[in-house]
């Protein structure tokens, strides 16, 4: 199997490894690491795949069985293009990102409205991060669009920091639009706020988790199987407790509107 993925920072990164058996034992090797001085197409992607492939490495195309990846749009282009001259491979996107994708679909509006005002304010702003830092101890976390958990630490953060937000919010003298909208929330939405916050934490913790270790390194398939298995497990818990909730409302709002105190 082929496994390749490219990055853009200063250029682009390009990586291609092969994972391949020899005597009975799983092995992987990184064949190929370039830097590029632009952003790669879906062309460029394929061509240099088939260049380490079958130009460098001499490896007949009929024995390259899977192309590993990640469904970013130029992976998938490159797929698309090498499939007709690779007829016994197998597309395997990215599991872990799968994963990490899955948050994105929660409906939560208010945290949401929250979220989107809260890291507006703390990272335009270098007064707002010095003193958030000061109330709460800690730097406030920052995220990446394209990662979701990323966008779950700072959920995590706000719930378990929650004292900490409320005086920051209302000590803040300046950024006044910001945290006038932050504060309104607050004040006429607290109950269903807290609610999707307690919510987020306990419903998108294990997908972080399992994120967390399925970006690592090496043959993950049996991990991964054990991980869908206790997610399962974690999702019917999660539904059951979703039904008591509509039976019992009251109790339900009451229980999560503590679980910041509990998390401080």
């Amino acid at each position: 199997s082929v496994i390749f993925d490219a990055a853009y920072h200063t250029c682009e990164v390009f990586a291609v490894v092969f994972r391949f058996v020899m005597n009975g034992e799983i092995q992987q090797r990184l064949v190929k690491f370039t830097l590029i001085n632009r952003p790669l197409t879906g062309d460029d992607t394929a061509k240099l795949l088939i260049e380490t492939i079958s130009n460098y490495y001499r490896v007949t195309l009929d024995d390259v069985i899977a192309l590993v990846h990640d469904r970013a749009a130029v992976n998938m282009s490159a797929y698309n293009g090498l499939r007709p001259i690779l007829p016994f491979c197998q597309d395997i996107g990215c599991f872990s990102h799968l994963l990490n994708n899955t948050g994105e679909q929660m409906l939560v509006p208010v945290a949401t409205e929250f979220f989107s005002h809260w890291t507006y304010l703390l990272n335009i702003s270098a007064k707002a991060k010095t003193l958030w830092r000061s109330i709460a101890g800690i730097s406030a976390l920052s995220y990446c669009k394209t990662r979701w958990w990323s966008n779950w630490e700072v959920f995590h953060q706000l719930i378990v920091y929650w004292g900490s937000v409320l005086e920051f919010l209302d000590t803040v003298d300046f950024a006044t639009q910001s945290v006038s909208k932050l504060r309104s929330i607050i004040s006429n939405q607290e109950r269903q706020l807290l609610l999707e916050l307690a919510t987020i934490e306990d419903f998108a913790m294990p997908l972080v988790q399992a994120t967390y270790v399925l970006e690592g390194d090496g043959l993950l398939c049996l991990e991964s199987q054990e991980i869908i298995t206790e997610l399962q497990k974690k999702m019917d818990s999660f539904n059951t407790g979703r039904q008591w909730c509509h039976e019992h409302p009251k109790d339900c709002v009451l229980q999560f509107i503590g679980y910041p105190m509990l998390c401080t």
